[in-house]
């Protein structure tokens, strides 16, 4: 403090602050002759397969029971003018309820937004009803055949049932996702257009069932649980990362679309295209390294690239 207020002194003069106190202090401090910002709240929702429940395209009705998802660090693009970004993260649980604050952000212009998805950190803002020791659970690092060492961004627990049968099905997503380019349709502009004095609310949707989809295209996909209700070979009634992991995918092509081959991430665009980089042997490879980072939907029915990199540990 006392640091401070000799910067203070040198930068305004001694008289001003002895006379007036603290309130010189705001004397002293440059007016913001720009205009007043725009302002932009980013809020996160459950998607209706989330919130309701649904019944797939072969006839399991799956409920969400947990979404837990590591979510912030949103921007403005670089062709707005930034008068703040958001550099905290929020620990959510989707299945909560609709519309819970992410953001507020404030600029002026036409630009890109983005945001990030990744294991907590360590002064992460807990959303309604999660606890400290699920913050803990999900920052404790550990690792899987696609992470070798991170926390968990996504944690999905659910069940199935059909004809009398439920299964289980837990699934945890370690790497961090940058989204960014996002669109409401393919050939759309830029994401945000704010504008002086101006407020708005963009949602992003959390769509956990798009795990269970049988195409990396949401338009095309159907969502199929026999494929996971069949992977688990122990019987024990819950499915696993390993037992996916254990279904060649070219077993499951009569279930739906699923393709086996492999794939390249282009991490400006966040398109998948047939070529190289991550080879889908397995559902489990189909299920984490394709649709799983694409749960956030941008303003519902829009998209994002993602950009998919290594886990993060306690930070």
């Amino acid at each position: 403090m006392r640091r401070f207020f000799t910067l203070v002194l040198l930068a305004c003069g001694a008289g001003g602050l002895a006379a007036a106190g603290m309130a010189a202090l705001d004397a002293c401090v440059p007016a913001d002759d720009r205009a007043t910002p725009g302002k932009l709240t980013l809020t996160v929702s459950p998607s209706p397969a989330v919130q309701n429940g649904v019944v797939t395209a072969d006839g399991w009705s799956v409920v969400f029971e947990r979404v837990l998802v590591g979510i912030g660090r949103a921007s403005l693009g670089n062709t707005c003018a930034r008068y703040s970004d958001s550099s905290y993260d929020r620990l959510l649980d989707v299945t909560s309820r609709s519309g819970q604050k992410l953001s507020i952000l404030y600029g002026i212009g036409q630009c890109d937004l983005r945001f990030r998805v990744s294991a907590p950190s360590s002064d992460v803002v807990l959303g309604e009803g999660v606890s400290e020791d699920q913050k803990t659970e999900l920052r404790t690092p550990g690792g899987d055949p696609y992470v070798p060492l991170g926390g968990v961004a996504m944690d999905v627990t659910g069940a199935a049932t059909r004809a009398g049968v439920t299964k289980r099905f837990h699934l945890v997503f370690r790497p961090r996702v940058r989204y960014a380019n996002c669109k409401l349709e393919a050939d759309a502009g830029l994401a945000v257009d704010l504008r002086s004095e101006v407020e708005q609310v963009f949602d992003i949707r959390i769509e956990a069932e798009a795990v269970l989809r049988d195409d990396v295209d949401a338009a095309t996909a159907s969502l199929r649980f026999e494929p996971f209700a069949a992977a688990d070979k122990d019987g024990d009634g819950t499915v696993t990362l390993d037992e996916l992991r254990a279904v060649p995918i070219a077993s499951v092509r009569d279930a739906g679309a699923f393709e086996a081959g492999v794939y390249e991430f282009d991490d400006d665009a966040g398109i998948f295209r047939a070529g190289r980089a991550i080879a889908i042997e397995s559902l489990g490879d189909y299920v984490y390294e394709l649709l799983l980072p694409s749960l956030p939907r941008f303003r519902g029915t829009g998209t994002c690239g993602a950009g998919v990199g290594q886990g993060r540990g306690p930070g």
